[in-house]
């Protein structure tokens, strides 16, 4: 069920969606996958100032709530004005497909661009710890990152981008953070040695630039990314004499 709202005053503007949708579940035979029934409320409000400032509100509420591994209620508030935006609650920023793309983030983000300077941060968590559902653990994982660049929206561009994707190791109490040793997270069994599970880390720097020629009619457009991955935390530091010091 759907309803479509809209008013508008000298200088304001209201509009928006608002509906709803429930399920109903039976199995026969075997156990049940999901809850017997569920709903889901959505709510889509927009408010336009002067015809320049526009917020837009995304909320969604669902009966399964936080009942699943990562919460399934979100709301994200999006303001946007001439030459920005920013996000505060669930949402997805896109840098590029070797950096950021379409991974829902509970934070806060600001992207700006003014004339040919461009900036913008992001920041949140993207997984939240599960330690006891079905014997499935995962560590909270949060994110930080960021781009800089100078050019045009649609023309010749440079960017350079930044992103660090961090696991918290205090987020999983039953496991002992104090071993040294490095598990190996295949042949282990997640289910009997919860040790299995390391809290990982990943840096990505990345270099994006786009060259435009015959009026944007012919583009190059190309993209160097490198990315520093830890496979544990906790381990310490690999020497070797094998490899360069400047490696």
């Amino acid at each position: 069920m759907c309803c479509i709202f809209e008013n508008s005053f000298s200088a304001i503007g209201i509009s928006g969606d608002i509906g709803f949708d429930s399920e109903l579940y039976s199995v026969s035979k075997g156990e049940n996958r999901r809850p017997a029934s569920s709903a889901r409320l959505y709510f889509r409000p927009a408010i336009n100032i002067l015809n320049t400032f526009k917020i837009n509100f995304d909320i969604n509420l669902s009966t399964d709530g936080s009942s699943s591994r990562q919460d399934i209620n979100q709301i994200d508030i999006n303001p946007k004005w001439s030459w920005g935006n920013a996000h505060f609650g669930d949402f997805s920023q896109s840098y590029s497909l070797l950096v950021l793309e379409g991974l829902k983030i509970r934070g806060a983000a600001l992207n700006l661009q003014k004339g040919k300077l461009k900036f913008g941060f992001v920041t949140g968590k993207i997984d939240r710890s599960v330690s006891s559902q079905n014997n499935y653990r995962s560590y909270k994982r949060v994110l930080f990152g960021g781009i800089i660049g100078i050019g045009e929206k649609t023309g010749s561009y440079f960017n350079i981008l930044a992103i660090s994707a961090k696991d918290d190791i205090s987020s999983l109490s039953d496991i002992n953070h104090d071993t040294a040793s490095v598990l190996d997270t295949i042949t282990y069994d997640t289910i009997i040695n919860p040790e299995s599970i390391t809290p990982q880390e990943n840096m990505v720097l990345s270099l994006q630039s786009n060259l435009s020629f015959a009026k944007h009619k012919i583009s190059w457009s190309n993209e160097f990314a490198a990315s520093a991955f830890t496979r544990d935390r906790r381990s310490s530091v690999i020497t070797t004499h094998d490899i360069p010091d400047f490696l």
